[in-house]
């Protein structure tokens, strides 16, 4: 079957692919993360405190935070956006144990100790190596 007319490129609606749910990259982000929280939450019940989780930046340190004091675990977080007071605090509540979960960027890695740490947790893979190290090796192994 011919067409009566040939369309021409202004008369054409855009021809982009179309995306459904299961194939928009954004959607699958959002689904892997909550994913990623849900196992989360497994891997916090199989362990006793302290525990440490490290996030590669401030947005999913806060994320984190939310989603398991919405589940109801004492957490508390550290990142570069709160301000020293918040920092100290949060240091302090995670170091007395009234805080079972402290979740950070890698700022808790470098310089600070953290003696009976149980369980290190990287959310995410920090993009360089060191970074790895540190949040592992002097965290996670403080005095041992």
């Amino acid at each position: 079957m011919r067409l009566s007319r040939r369309l021409r490129l202004t008369d054409a609606a855009p021809t982009t692919p179309r995306q459904t749910d299961a194939t928009k990259p954004h959607k699958k982000k959002k689904k892997k993360k909550q994913d990623k929280l849900a196992a989360l939450l497994v891997a916090l019940q199989k362990t006793a405190p302290p525990v440490l989780i490290f996030a590669e930046n401030k947005r999913d340190v806060d994320e984190i935070h939310e989603h398991l004091l919405t589940a109801g675990v004492d957490v508390t977080a550290v990142h570069g956006d709160k301000d020293q007071e918040e920092r100290l605090a949060a240091i302090q509540a995670y170091k007395k144990g009234s805080k079972d979960v402290l979740v950070a960027t890698d700022v808790a890695s470098k310089g600070l100790d953290f003696p009976g740490v149980q369980h290190v947790i990287n959310f995410d893979l920090p993009a360089e190596i060191e970074n790895y190290v540190h949040r592992i090796g002097r965290t996670g192994r403080s005095g041992r």
